[in-house]
């Protein structure tokens, strides 16, 4: 078999340390092509940078690290988005687009003629369904359309699911070799705070190891 450049043919995840631009445009551009993660990292001085492209499509698994969450549910509305509010003291820390399962809800039977959106939940009520959410305040969000279940009478939680969540990373050519004003705002490109650079002291070092 044909080995391919760098014989990088072996490998999944590719790290390159104190390399010229040039050869981490090349690097970075057939870790792209053959589908392998890539990483850049660097110092210069006090500073350092680690760049990383895992691709169009990289499915992120645990987007934070944080233990999942079950909340105790005070009351459920019927409308388009059903409210849920939780029962004080307790503040969630759900996100945007997060999904929860119910529980133990009493109350909101599916009414007469309706049916899950799912198939596969069995119940004749809302618990075992799935919600994704959106956040409201730390002690409500809305979910979807509750208008088929009867009213909501008492108990229930609201139990956090481990949700996929898939980035899109940019190349370094497009990103690190852009100016500030060229690069559109993503939540996905993170930079450095340099507040502190107004420090005399610091601002020197900073200089003299860029240059």
């Amino acid at each position: 078999m044909e080995k391919e450049p760098w014989n990088f043919q072996n490998l999944d995840v590719i790290v390159l340390t104190e390399a010229s631009y040039e050869t981490i445009v090349a690097v970075n551009d057939y870790c792209r092509a053959k589908g392998k993660k890539f990483l850049s990292t660097d110092l210069h001085g006090v500073f350092g940078r680690v760049f990383n492209d895992y691709g169009d499509k990289f499915d992120v698994l645990d987007k934070n690290g944080e233990e999942l969450q079950d909340v105790i549910i005070k009351s459920i509305s019927n409308d388009e988005h059903g409210i849920v509010e939780l029962l004080p003291p307790t503040k969630h820390r759900f996100e945007d687009g997060d999904e929860v399962i119910f529980t133990k809800v009493e109350g909101m039977k599916l009414k007469e003629g309706e049916k899950h959106d799912d198939p596969e939940v069995k119940s004749d009520n809302i618990n075992d369904t799935i919600h994704k959410l959106v956040t409201m305040t730390p002690y409500s969000f809305k979910v979807g359309d509750t208008r088929k279940f009867t009213k909501y009478e008492s108990n229930g939680i609201a139990k956090q699911l481990r949700t996929k969540k898939v980035l899109k990373f940019s190349s370094f050519k497009e990103t690190m070799l852009k100016g500030s004003e060229e690069l559109p705002l993503e939540i996905e490109l993170a930079y450095a705070d340099f507040e502190k650079m107004a420090n005399p002291q610091l601002a020197h070092f900073a200089f003299e190891a860029l240059n």
